[in-house]
This record gives C-alpha cells, structure tokens and sequence, in this order.
C-alpha cells in the first residue's frame, strides 16, 4: 500500500448534504478498490483559477488514503465517470503530520494586507541618476 492525497473538486450546483454525499461515494470508492480513507477535509466552496465547464466555482475535498498502486489506474476509471467531479488530482504522499491529523481546518481564509505590512513595503529608489537626454532637432521634412 502507498499513501497518497487526492483533491476532488465537486461541481459547485451541489449543496452540501449532495456534497456529503460525494464525499463519502468516493470514500466508498476508494474502499472498493481495496484502499483505504485516513483522513477526509472537507475545505468547502472556493473560487477556481480558470473557468472548467463554464464553472467559476467549485466545493473541494481533501482525501488522505492508502492504495496499492495497481488499484490506482481502476480507480481513476471510476473517478472519472462521476459527473460531479470537476477535477481531480492524486499524488504520493509521505504521510500525514501529526500537525495534519489534530488540525480541524486546512484552509484558513487568506488575511488582508495589514497598514503596517503596506508601509514597510516603500518602492526602492534608483542608486544612480539617469543621464541626461539630448534634444535633436526635427526637420520639417523628417517628420512627414
């Protein structure tokens, strides 16, 4: 068995009692496969980076599971067959930290810059002065 995390992103049409109930499809997917689910994080609705489907959200979920790699290809078959699954995406992993396993939440919402952290971020001035342009005359000629 091999360790691996898996991000599903479910299409965002689905409330959250069809939301559970994905979840633990896929749980159960995963169990029929011969695997076997350590840890589920449900990180709920976000914004997605590109539009999939015309979709501009989705409801992500974050599986931690051990499978044997030769029940990986099967798997991903069934994966892909599930109509609310936007994306997917496996990849080994090397375990879950124990800092992983007591978090309740994975994602927390990202803080906005404070006043402080804005004023300590001033533009770098130039070290050296530029030289001066020369001024060339135009003919009337050359600018027709």
């Amino acid at each position: 068995m091999r360790t691996y995390e898996l991000m599903v992103i479910f299409r965002p049409t689905l409330d959250e009692s069809a939301v559970a109930a994905e979840t633990e499809k896929v749980a159960e997917l995963i169990q029929s496969n011969g695997g076997t689910v350590a840890q589920t994080k449900v990180w709920g609705r976000r914004k997605l980076a590109y539009a999939i489907d015309d979709q501009l959200e989705g409801s992500y979920v974050l599986y931690y599971l051990d499978l044997a790699p030769s029940a990986l290809e099967p798997f991903e078959f069934n994966l892909k067959l599930d109509e609310n699954v936007l994306r997917y995406m496996i990849v080994k992993s090397e375990g879950i930290s124990e800092a992983e396993a007591s978090a309740e939440t994975v994602a927390e919402p990202v803080a906005e810059a404070t006043e402080e952290a804005v004023a300590v971020a001033e533009p770098v001035e130039a070290e050296t002065e530029a030289a001066p342009v020369e001024e060339t005359p135009v003919s009337e000629e050359s600018a027709e």
